[in-house]
């Protein structure tokens, strides 16, 4: 008898063996959670749990890559939403640390701003006084020609409506710059308390 023979066939499945331990340790495999809430490790994964998230794992159970559930349509928009407002953020974030580097210099563009818009704010009243005068001295006109028992003249009366409206749209002006005002200053001490916290979270 061949003593040669038992031992290659021997050595044949050991080899063999081995190699399909080798193989069975690099293969990956599918975990995930099914209906029951059960852990299952299988080559395959149903397509009604890819959406539920699952873990690629070895033979011996080591995590390859852990793929997270599906975000719904509600969450995919709120991801969405907050990229864009984070995004949104670091953007004003460099402008202003661009235009600015200390909250006084935001203070101080602060008060010029208002200065300005009060100062025009005064010359749109300077301008609605003036353009009320000029009413009131068409108006007496009107007067003199009723008490003379005229007819008020069609001059006066579209003169008299001119003005009316070029002081309804002065007016309207002034409000608006009274509301200039106001975002100014809150658009400002937004700022200020940015680049505070800014300044707090990066110390030098």
């Amino acid at each position: 008898m061949n003593l040669h023979r038992p031992l290659l066939i021997a050595s044949a499945v050991v080899i063999l063996a081995l190699g399909a331990q080798a193989l069975a340790q690099k293969s990956s495999y599918y975990k995930y959670v099914n209906k029951q809430g059960i852990n299952v490790v299988s080559s395959r994964i149903p397509s009604e749990y890819v959406k539920k998230g699952y873990a690629v794992v070895t033979f011996d159970g080591r995590i390859i890559e852990t793929i997270p559930p599906e975000l719904s349509p509600a969450k995919k928009a709120h991801l969405v939403t907050e990229t864009e407002q984070a995004e949104a953020l670091r953007q004003r974030d460099t402008l202003l640390l661009r235009r600015y580097s200390r909250p006084d210099d935001i203070e101080a563009s602060k008060q010029r701003k208002v200065s300005q818009t009060l100062n025009a704010v005064g010359l749109m009243n300077l301008n609605i006084e003036k353009i009320n005068s000029q009413i009131n001295l068409y108006q007496s006109l009107a007067a003199e020609d009723e008490r003379a028992g005229e007819k008020i003249s069609t001059s006066t009366i579209e003169a008299m409506q001119r003005l009316k409206s070029d002081r309804d749209m002065a007016i309207k002006q002034r409000e608006q710059k009274t509301d200039d005002v106001e975002r100014i200053i809150e658009e400002h001490n937004k700022d200020i308390d940015r680049l505070k916290k800014i300044i707090r979270a990066n110390p030098q």
